[in-house]
């Protein structure tokens, strides 16, 4: 035993190894030294809504699949998928949207778009997206093969809009589900006096998607 340091320092030294083994490590020190800071650092955001959090360096988040409600009249689909913990939530400032990520529906490779919640940012534990079936739509070929149960991911976010409390202005929204989520934020919020008009579009009067919550907003 007392020898080793010594075989140690002469395998290091040597003319022919010596290099190959100070490089191993040396690689391998730092690996372990980057995993656990960065393991540490994912630990750190954990108490963090998921805006708040670094999201060019946290990993992606799990979405579970827990139900799909079908609209009435319309192509349009309601997604609620649970985050991994009860206490998790987006967090994200009005009106905003997240990176999603198929990962693999049955035959379909992955790929990643951008849509906008209609849940509140504030919700614990869940996140709700309105999803229309537009074909030959590659996202919306993929989300007609989710079952309950199955998972997509998170990503980034990105404000679309700027709201401001009870301020007086124009402007144009693009999509109902940046309407839904503004619409929740201001009628959840009893200091905010913002009033929201909205110009629907609709291929008859018996097809407009979530027609009876616009209606509760307004009364």
């Amino acid at each position: 035993m007392q020898d080793i340091p010594d075989r140690v320092a002469q395998y290091f030294y040597d003319i022919d190894k010596g290099y190959l083994a100070r490089l191993t490590c040396f690689v391998a020190g730092s690996s372990l030294l980057f995993s656990a800071m960065y393991s540490k650092f994912c630990t750190s955001q954990e108490h963090k809504p998921y805006a708040q959090r670094w999201s060019w360096l946290t990993p992606w988040v799990h979405l579970t699949l827990v139900e799909r409600t079908k609209i009435p009249g319309t192509k349009m689909e309601v997604f609620r998928f649970a985050f991994p913990n009860a206490t998790d939530y987006a967090g994200f400032e009005p009106v905003s949207s997240v990176r999603l990520h198929s990962g693999k529906v049955r035959d379909f490779d992955g790929i990643g778009r951008w849509f906008t919640p209609i849940s509140h940012p504030q919700e614990r534990g869940f996140i709700e997206f309105a999803i229309k079936d537009a074909d030959p739509g590659r996202m919306a070929a993929r989300l007609i093969h989710l079952r309950v149960g199955d998972t997509m991911y998170m990503g980034r976010w990105m404000k679309e809009y700027r709201h401001q409390r009870s301020i007086q202005s124009s402007q144009e929204l693009d999509g109902i589900s940046v309407a839904l989520q503004l619409a929740k934020c201001i009628t959840a919020d009893e200091a905010d006096r913002t009033r929201l008009s909205v110009l629907y579009c609709s291929q008859s009067g018996h097809s407009i998607a979530f027609e009876d919550l616009l209606k509760s907003y307004a009364a």
